[in-house]
């Protein structure tokens, strides 16, 4: 449990750290700084798929299930639990007017965001995935 948990706390508290920072030095104003906004994505999609990965492993647990579908499994959750929370907040970031970034919406952000989501669930599963003992 604390290797899910521990590392999990670190990277949530550094997110919201960052965004707090973000929003108070209006980082998120400006297209110049567009990397920092997806940046705090893809550390939010390593805090989606750690927690992800923890379902996979103490959800529908099966000791003899085999390596393969056990990374299989992690792999998917991670993901899954990434494009889910990334989508949500996206919509959050829509219909919330305080959520709402002050240079507007648009398609081409919205998708990179979820990519970098994206990136970060498969960085968190893969961080997780048993290895083949030699």
């Amino acid at each position: 449990m604390r290797r899910f948990f521990f590392p999990w706390l670190f990277v949530t508290i550094v997110v919201i750290v960052l965004e707090r920072n973000g929003q108070y030095a209006l980082l998120f104003q400006h297209h110049s700084v567009l990397g920092y906004d997806k940046l705090l994505h893809f550390l939010g999609g390593v805090a989606c798929g750690i927690f992800g990965a923890w379902l996979s492993v103490y959800g529908p647990f099966d000791p003899l299930r085999s390596l393969r579908s056990h990374n299989a499994l992690v792999m998917t959750a991670a993901l899954v639990s990434a494009f889910a929370i990334g989508a949500a907040w996206e919509v959050l970031e829509y219909v919330v007017p305080t959520m709402q970034d002050p240079l507007g919406w648009d398609l081409w952000d919205t998708s990179l965001d979820m990519v970098f989501d994206l990136l970060g669930g498969a960085v968190a599963a893969r961080a997780y995935q048993e290895k083949e003992s030699p």
